[in-house]
């Protein structure tokens, strides 16, 4: 019984045909060049492994091998990535490049579409401010914690901030609130000689002074030295760039200021009340129109249209500083003696 069982399996063996493996030939050309990139990694010859890794991809030509070709675009742009970050600046582009081939050989890998956004140091996307897309990704976060299936909570935190902002004691925390839904690292800590709300993206810090609670039309030489003094606070307390910018801006319905008050607000930006909240209820119209088409996170299209909307309705981050930085509170305020 054995023995036929065995006759019976070489029988079937002699009859069968091999079929080949899809694309061996491809696979078994590039194995010399997989061992190099490897050897030249761990060298810390980033550019040799770069183009090691090039001639592989060269060699992957068969639709089949689409998610290898993924996985050495990430390695390529893996080794451009480090060379970069070891002085190579030239290999910057590279990574990129390389990132963003993988994406599109890879669709269904989501983290694939944030290592596409990388940028080398020193090397700007085409069109588009950095901190404009740093702040349309987290506008994305927040879209998605507020729900994409109704717009009950969008339609809530709406409503919060624009009561907040029409009163002067819910008007801090909806200011903090407002920075949030536009894509900034929004704060505000009740602590001794603490500032009001700050917005922070990238290298760029908006530190207010909120005035909503004004009883006349005079601004003092107190709440002058506080707006001023906020870019120290923030320099101690919140973690930025060494070389971040940092903008005090004065957000108030007064006109006039007392003498004493103006030499502190020669640094100090001015943004008048009811101009910031009707600037505000724009900001929050946009945002519930570019909320109409978002699906989910990494859709670059959308990514595309909401840079631009945001662009044309003055909210992003380097448009508001343009804005306030022309208007300087002590060149504003009328003075009093």
């Amino acid at each position: 019984m054995r023995d036929a069982v065995n006759n019976d399996v070489l029988r079937k063996r002699a009859e069968a045909i091999q079929l080949p493996f899809p694309a061996l030939g491809e696979l078994q050309a590039i194995v010399d060049k997989e061992i190099e990139y490897q050897t030249r990694i761990w060298q810390a010859d980033y550019e040799s492994a770069v183009e090691a890794a090039e001639a592989v991809l060269g060699g992957l030509t068969d639709p089949e091998l689409k998610g290898y070709r993924a996985l050495w675009h990430y390695l390529a742009g893996s080794a451009a990535w480090y060379g970069e970050r070891a002085g190579i600046g030239s290999l910057g582009a590279k990574a990129r490049s390389h990132f963003n081939h993988a994406k599109r050989a890879a669709m269904d890998l989501p983290w694939l579409v944030k290592l596409a956004r990388y940028h080398a140091a020193g090397e700007l996307p085409v069109g588009r401010s950095p901190r404009l897309l740093q702040q349309i990704e987290r506008v994305e976060g927040v879209l998605e914690r507020l729900g994409t299936v109704t717009d009950r909570e969008f339609n809530k935190r709406e409503m919060e901030i624009l009561q907040g902002l029409a009163s002067s004691v819910g008007f801090e925390q909806a200011h903090v609130r407002l920075g949030e839904m536009l894509g900034f690292l929004a704060g505000k800590r009740e602590v001794d000689a603490s500032p009001d709300p700050w917005w922070v993206v990238d290298d760029l810090c908006f530190v207010f002074e909120d005035h909503a609670g004004a009883t006349n039309d005079l601004l003092d030489a107190t709440k002058a030295r506080q707006a001023a003094s906020h870019p120290n606070w923030i320099r101690d307390h919140v973690a930025l760039p060494e070389n971040a910018t940092i903008l005090p801006v004065l957000v108030t319905p007064v006109t006039k200021a007392k003498s004493g008050a103006v030499p502190h607000l020669h640094t100090v930006s001015l943004w008048e009340i009811e101009g910031f909240r009707h600037w505000a209820g724009q900001a929050l119209r946009t945002l519930r129109e570019i909320r109409r088409t978002f699906g989910q996170a990494g859709d670059l299209m959308w990514r595309a249209g909401a840079a631009d909307k945001f662009e044309q309705a003055g909210m992003g981050a380097d448009q508001v500083y343009d804005f306030l930085k022309g208007r300087i509170a002590s060149g504003i305020l009328v003075t009093v003696a």
